[in-house]
């Protein structure tokens, strides 16, 4: 029931998106996109120029200098609200967790998972189901000026993208980038994040609980070795 659910509001979404898209466009004389992905369907369906011009960072934001030398907790961070596990499903990342954590390939007195800005109870219904609920934290927002040493303080920093929707490059992705912690996408793209990550060694995306358990126990075990 949960995913016909989805798939309906996916499509109920989808055609409101493409009216609002064809009543704003009207009057455009040229169009400004983040993503050649976007630019691409903006182009075939509307008719108009269109204009790539990439989302970025702040580099004052995310001075070289202030690098932790040692990380206490294996930490993975998230940055961002989850209205619904339709538009962020952090569940294959809690299986992951669960995999690792039943097998003693993590423990759990190491763990920092952290979701900074998901209401408690969005966050506490997606992960009821899971062994690890007990280390899930949902945090306040917090100011935007402290955003980079919570990130550049965390192991793992994770990515949670629109299973199906391409393009979605965000200011968030490249806040993480100018972090330099390594990124876990989940489950990416297919497209144009997931080669942006390749393009930048800065991390990996990955669809399914496999590959998410396979990336975290090996940044899990570098941790154990070098802090």
């Amino acid at each position: 029931q949960e995913g016909q659910d989805g798939s309906l509001r996916a499509e109920f979404l989808g055609l409101r998106m493409r009216w609002r898209r064809r009543q704003l466009l009207r009057s455009a004389a040229a169009v400004v996109t983040v993503s050649n992905y976007h630019a691409e369907v903006l182009a075939r369906h509307n008719g108009r120029p269109v204009h790539v011009i990439p989302n970025g960072f702040d580099p004052q934001m995310f001075p070289a200098a202030n690098r932790p030398a040692v990380l206490p907790k294996f930490s993975v961070t998230y940055m961002g609200r989850i209205l619904s596990a339709w538009l962020r499903e952090p569940r294959p990342l809690f299986g992951a967790l669960d995999r690792l954590l039943k097998a003693g390939e993590l423990r759990p007195e190491d763990l920092d998972v952290s979701f900074y800005g998901t209401e408690p109870q969005v966050l506490n219904e997606l992960a009821a189901p899971f062994r690890c609920r007990g280390l899930i934290q949902a945090k306040p927002r917090i100011p935007y000026d402290r955003v980079p040493e919570i990130m550049r303080n965390s192991a793992v920093l994770l990515l949670l993208t629109n299973r199906g929707r391409h393009g979605i490059l965000t200011t968030k992705v490249f806040e993480y980038l100018a972090a330099r912690r390594p990124v876990l996408c989940v489950p990416g793209d297919g497209r144009e994040l997931d080669e942006l990550l390749r393009r930048t060694n800065a991390g990996v995306s990955c669809p399914i609980v496999d590959s998410i358990a396979a990336t975290l126990v090996a940044r899990y075990r570098e941790w154990r070795a070098t802090g």
